[in-house]
């Protein structure tokens, strides 16, 4: 009996109704359900309800109905980001999302759906903070990172574009074109690109935009004095071919004299230079 199920209704019965529903066969239903609960006097869906239903349907594939899901509760908590932000605290984790991922046998593009989400929505720094999720071994795809580096570019939140590629070179998630044109993009509105003029002066010729950006972002980092990072981030960039040798070879005299460790600049000078590399301005 409907009436009588609306009257009973709780979140309880909820969670029980929408785990029988968790199959990718029944993922309609689920939602079927999801819908008609919600409009149930003196119900409302709370946070488990829209978790569960959201995974269920990002493992049946219904990705346009979980970003809905999505959305509807992130319109919300804008202004507000309290009552979703549990989904990426790291303290709260172990008993919300990655539980209901893995009860409901979840696909890992949720987390992208959900990282897009935030970025639409203009919660940058919640969005970022679902990177802690990787601490769980769930990774987020490229695709995430360049949504949230799309929006945030926009938004001229210029520092927070420098730290979203940081973490994707940390975390190994190389960038691709797109990557490299927002990222650019962001150097020329903060006036950077006289980097450009230095790596012509140090590769000889114009380098490609990845180097550009790889470059500005390692000079920033030494700038900043977190010498030992940087040069730690030019060792992987260099397996990766991300940039020259001599290039690199130049920022890691520079990050030593910074550093005031004046006797390893010389070492590492005299062997650029037995390497065929010129003596370059920069580390005069």
């Amino acid at each position: 009996n409907k009436n009588k199920l609306s009257v009973e209704l709780n979140d309880s019965l909820v969670k029980t109704v929408l785990l029988e529903l968790k199959e990718p066969t029944d993922a309609k239903c689920a939602l079927g359900f999801f819908h008609w609960s919600a409009q149930r006097k003196g119900f409302e869906h709370g946070l488990w309800s829209y978790s569960l239903a959201i995974h269920i349907l990002v493992q049946a594939r219904m990705f346009m109905d979980a970003k809905a899901l999505l959305e509807s509760i992130l319109k919300k908590s804008v202004g507000d980001s309290s009552r979703f932000l549990v989904v990426v605290d790291a303290e709260i984790l172990p008993s919300t999302v990655p539980h209901v991922y893995k009860i409901t046998d979840s696909n890992p593009f949720v987390f992208d759906l959900l990282v897009q989400a935030y970025a639409k929505f203009r919660m940058f720094e919640v969005g970022f903070d679902v990177h802690y999720l990787e601490e769980r071994e769930i990774s987020l795809s490229i695709n995430s990172f360049n949504s949230l580096i799309h929006f945030v570019r926009k938004s001229d939140q210029h520092s927070l574009v420098r730290k979203i590629y940081e973490h994707m070179l940390q975390r190994r998630t190389y960038s691709n074109e797109l990557t490299k044109r927002s990222t650019i993009s962001v150097l020329c509105k903060k006036g950077k690109l006289e980097a450009v003029n230095m790596l012509d002066r140090i590769h000889g010729k114009r380098c490609s935009t990845s180097v550009i950006v790889n470059t500005s972002l390692i000079f920033m980092i030494v700038v900043d004095g977190r010498i030992e990072e940087s040069v730690a981030s030019m060792k992987r960039m260099l397996l990766k071919n991300m940039i020259f040798d001599s290039i690199a070879y130049s920022l890691i005299v520079y990050a030593k004299v910074k550093l005031g460790n004046l006797d390893s600049a010389w070492e590492v000078y005299e062997e650029m230079l037995k390497r065929v590399f010129n003596a370059i301005f920069l580390v005069f």
